[in-house]
């Protein structure tokens, strides 16, 4: 990688993050779209270039907007046949979970994987150990049962995303990004 290389983060708001009336591609598609939207003339995106960054057919993509638009979290503007899509700020708070980029737009992975994986990621920086949050949590943060989690956290073990290392308390670290 050239040495002026950044990773690029998409954000998702917490209060996104655990809105229980949207399901985890309307997440990543919210934080997608207000990565795009930067410039202040929002996102010029086809619902089809959206659907391939987040995993989702056009059709799905263009119902989902229909949705995201019916409960006010985004708002679509249209001129001279041209349509943008900005996010509603009023509902961003500070605290934000940051989505890898690349981890946005790999394939291999549905969008519940994606959002965990991120959510693992996000608490192994605050602790050197690794993320100890339990199952029960990381089920109420994605909207999924505990055994949603456990059978992720398998898979991505099984995968080599994961270690977890097990005492007193479970430690979750992240051994291969997918980059």
């Amino acid at each position: 990688m050239p040495s002026n290389y950044r990773t690029k983060y998409v954000c998702i708001n917490i209060v996104t993050l655990q809105d229980c009336r949207l399901i985890n591609s309307d997440k990543l598609l919210i934080g997608y779209i207000d990565y795009l939207s930067k410039d202040n003339d929002g996102c010029w995106e086809t619902d089809t270039r959206l659907g391939e960054v987040v995993g989702m057919s056009a059709k799905s993509v263009s119902n989902r907007l229909t949705y995201l638009s019916s409960i006010d979290l985004i708002f679509r503007i249209k001129s001279r046949n041209i349509r943008s899509i900005k996010v509603q700020k009023s509902t961003w708070k500070s605290k934000f979970l940051k989505v890898n980029f690349e981890l946005l737009t790999c394939n291999a992975l549905n969008n519940s994987s994606k959002l965990l994986l991120a959510i693992i990621e996000s608490f192994s920086l605050k602790c050197e150990l690794g993320c100890y949050a339990t199952n029960s949590y990381l089920g109420i943060q994605l909207g999924c049962s505990e055994g949603n989690i456990k059978n992720m956290l398998t898979a991505f073990v099984k995968l080599n995303l994961i270690t977890i290392n097990q005492s007193n308390t479970r430690y979750i670290k992240i051994v291969n990004k997918l980059t």
